[in-house]
């Protein structure tokens, strides 16, 4: 078990594009795994707590964002550190900063493309031109975003970035492959804020969680209609990530209460209540009605610690923060049972785990 009070605590865990590795920053540094086999691949140490790395495939650049806020010299900063104010775009094969973007206000996330970096801060989106010097081309207004909230698609000629509209709830997306946005689109998702968000590879679908955690909605960017809706259980829960999967047949949802669903983006797969195939007189409750997951888990260990989910093939991958361990989940399907109704159950089973130690 780590300790949660030594120098290499986690502080944020993310996957490259295709999830194929995956970062940790921590108070030393940052490491960088392979997903799978799971193998460590970079381990650097830097003079500032890092709070997020974000990847660019399997480049030698990163995106580093420190955790605390930046020193009052009344002389300026130098460029070598790293701040919570200031996103640098390290080049680990020189070992040394290559862009440097300064703001007034914390940054809660990056997102790199080749051609885009993608800066989220507590009420906007900005958008640059990755560029020597990065081009500013666009900024936008958010509601609230403390958890920093957006996606940008990566298998698309027109990628397409996704982040809180100004109206809490609401889901703005935007095509960033031009120097102007040519879709502006926003989706009304939810009636409560946003509490998690995430864009299929392609760009073509966004599935978004509110704070209250009972549905998961799946919407059409492009004509911005409800494609699905998931409800993910009963009782208020925080969706703290959530990743389709690269062929757009399966989305993961991990919760606060250490629970892993899975949804098929396939109706006959997911689970549906006995009673809503049985004609009832009385007006049944919306959860009757309700299109289950496919099959989920209650992962021991998991209430308290924060984790990310990937994807390995058809397998889920989850990195946590707090035991600093990597798990594998596979659906499997158990014929001759009968659960909703429905002939065939599924369920997620545990079939590989390593803790991670640098």
């Amino acid at each position: 078990m780590a300790d949660d009070d030594d120098d290499d605590q986690v502080a944020t865990v993310s996957f490259n594009q295709d999830h194929g590795c995956f970062a940790l920053a921590h108070r030393q540094g940052f490491v960088v795994y392979n997903t799978h086999p799971v193998e460590l691949r970079v381990h650097r140490h830097f003079d500032q707590p890092v709070a997020m790395v974000a990847m660019l495939h399997r480049t030698n650049y990163l995106a580093v964002v420190g955790q605390d806020p930046p020193p009052a010299t009344g002389q300026g900063i130098p460029k070598s550190v790293i701040h919570s104010h200031r996103v640098t775009i390290w080049d680990d094969l020189k070992r040394k900063p290559s862009l440097i973007l300064d703001f007034d206000e914390p940054v809660k996330q990056v997102i790199l493309s080749r051609v885009r970096i993608v800066v989220v801060l507590p009420r906007s989106v900005k958008v640059y031109a990755f560029s020597v010097p990065p081009k500013p081309l666009a900024a936008y207004d958010t509601s609230d975003n403390g958890h920093g909230l957006c996606d940008l698609s990566v298998a698309s000629q027109q990628p397409v970035v996704a982040f809180p509209a100004r109206q809490p709830g609401q889901v703005h997306l935007v095509d960033v492959s031009g120097e102007k946005s040519q879709c502006n689109r926003i989706i009304k998702a939810h009636k409560a804020p946003l509490r998690c968000l995430a864009l299929n590879r392609s760009g073509t679908l966004v599935a978004t969680a509110s704070y209250t955690g009972t549905l998961i909605r799946v919407h059409s960017s492009q004509t911005g209609a409800l494609v699905y809706e998931f409800r993910r259980g009963l009782d208020k829960a925080e969706v703290t990530s959530m990743k389709f999967s690269h062929n757009d047949k399966r989305l993961a949802v991990l919760s606060n209460k250490g629970t892993l669903h899975i949804f098929a983006l396939e109706s006959s797969v997911n689970r549906q209540h006995l009673l809503k195939r049985v004609s009832v007189p009385l007006p049944m409750p919306n959860y009757f009605n309700s299109t289950w997951s496919a099959c989920c888990v209650t992962i021991e260990g998991a209430v308290g610690d924060e984790g990310t989910v990937g994807w390995s093939g058809d397998s889920v991958v989850i990195i946590w923060k707090r035991r600093r361990v990597w798990e594998q989940y596979a659906m499997v399907k158990e014929p001759g049972s009968q659960w909703f109704g429905d002939d065939v159950r599924w369920s997620v089973e545990r079939i590989a785990w390593k803790r991670l130690t640098w």
